[in-house]
């Protein structure tokens, strides 16, 4: 690789950390400089001995779930406490450096904390999982690579139809039928799920994930195409697309000179896949529009 792209995936990877309102980013020297004595991007984090401490941490929170910390917004004595008398993670989270802070909204108060970089996300979601739904990590990765491969051809559309292939593969008893029925939980399933798939396909191509489901914003890069989508369960494809332009996704792309597409995604809890997908171009016009009823 060259030189700035380099730079760039080192600054996916190990960067990030944020310890006041106005902090520069700060790279993890652990891992920063395993990087550099080993000349490859492996994930160090966990390495370091935190993970196991971390899951008998959690194991104390019945209803944990990784993603509904990755974006929160709280005030600074929420997650800056002492952690044995929380009631929620976030204090240790962030205290440990699993969440950094994201930015300060000085009007409200309030901050916004995330996981600071890739290694982070990619550990939590690998450490973590098995606790929360018992996917196959071989498959999941297998669809990431299929997704990427697609991505990286431009074709969306292929990558939207390997998901849904997995996500059919997937047993019917990973969740209850008495979860099932409880609308909550199937949006957290759908939500942790597809948390995982992009977090693996993460390690192939850029991913930004802000807050999938309910809030989603989901931006895929590659060397050539920008894609932006909206995932939405039980809600047209029209309202994610609508989504997309009213929060502004694309703005930040307008300069930039790869072409920018948008895509809003129907996942059904009746059908319990990816019902229909709709993917535009960025003015809109559309380029695809896929609807299924099995």
């Amino acid at each position: 690789m060259t030189v700035d792209e380099a730079y760039d995936t080192l600054k996916k990877n190990y960067d990030g950390y944020h310890f006041s309102r106005n902090s520069k980013d700060v790279y993890a020297p652990f891992s920063l400089l395993n990087a550099l004595s080993d000349r490859t991007t492996d994930c160090y984090w966990f390495e370091s001995g935190t993970s196991s401490a971390l899951i008998e941490h959690l194991s104390h929170y019945q209803e944990f779930n990784p993603i509904d910390y990755d974006g929160v917004v709280l005030s600074l004595d929420a997650f800056n406490a002492p952690c044995e008398n929380a009631k929620t993670p976030i204090p240790l989270l962030y205290q440990s450096g699993y969440l950094t802070i994201d930015s300060y909204d000085a009007e409200e108060g309030d901050y916004t904390l995330h996981f600071p970089n890739f290694e982070v996300r990619n550990g939590m979601v690998r450490c973590v999982t098995n606790y929360l739904i018992d996917v196959d990590k071989e498959d999941v990765d297998s669809t990431a690579r299929a997704m990427s491969s697609a991505l990286k051809s431009g074709d969306l559309s292929s990558a939207l139809s390997s998901m849904r292939s997995y996500i059919a593969s997937i047993p019917y008893d990973i969740i209850s039928k008495k979860e099932w029925m409880a609308k909550r939980k199937r949006e957290d399933f759908y939500k942790l799920l597809m948390y995982v798939i992009f977090t693996f396909l993460n390690s192939r191509v850029t991913t930004e994930l802000k807050n999938i489901l309910g809030r989603a914003d989901i931006v895929i890069q590659t060397k050539k195409d920008v894609f932006i989508l909206e995932l939405k369960v039980d809600q047209p494809v029209g309202v994610a697309l609508q989504q997309i332009d009213a929060m502004g996704y694309a703005t930040p792309f307008e300069a930039d000179t790869r072409p920018v597409t948008k895509c809003g995604v129907c996942i059904s809890s009746e059908l319990r896949n990816i019902s229909h997908w709709r993917i535009t171009d960025a003015k809109g016009n559309v380029i695809e529009d896929r609807e299924f009823t099995d």
